[in-house]
């Protein structure tokens, strides 16, 4: 497990600005959170060095690259042998449609959220998935209809800073 970084509400505020728009100047962040362009420089590369910030990436409309279908899908192995979740997690990684997978509490072991083409592309890598494991008990899946909600996790909405007593 990481060690957890201290932040203050001026780290939060940062992250939430590059969390709205990450393409924003570190001039514009500068006085957006009140700082310096130097300090602000600084802490954005303390936040990415401490590995706070992972990344930068784009928001895509997957519907204007053409059709597609979201499905959710609860997994549920046949049992809960440590090395039945790592041969899981292995082979889910190596699939680029399955774009999330959590391990879970409740009834099923995995949530997984897969972008394909189409509903027989999506059966095709599900029936990949149950050959190649060979330990799936059962899946569930719930084709997305609409997205209603969409938004990272946004710093400023965790009690982590140095602040709080």
């Amino acid at each position: 497990m990481s060690k957890r970084i201290r932040l203050d509400r001026t780290d939060l505020r940062i992250l939430d600005m590059l969390q709205q728009q990450g393409r924003l100047s570190n001039a514009r962040l500068a006085g957006e959170v009140g700082l310096s362009e130097s300090a602000c420089f600084q802490r954005v590369k303390r936040l990415e060095k401490c590995g706070v910030i992972t990344g930068y990436q784009t928001t895509i409309e997957p519907r204007m690259l053409g059709p597609s279908i979201t499905v959710i899908t609860a997994v549920v192995l046949e049992s809960g042998k440590p090395a039945d979740y790592r041969k899981f997690e292995t082979l889910v990684a190596r699939i680029p449609e399955i774009v999330d997978c959590s391990l879970v509490t409740g009834q099923y072991d995995y949530v997984l959220k897969v972008h394909a083409r189409d509903l027989d592309t999506y059966t095709q890598i599900m029936e990949s998935v149950v050959r190649e494991h060979g330990r799936v008990n059962q899946y569930f899946s719930h084709a997305v209809m609409r997205h209603v909600k969409h938004e990272p996790l946004r710093a400023s909405r965790l009690s982590m800073r140095d602040d709080e007593g």
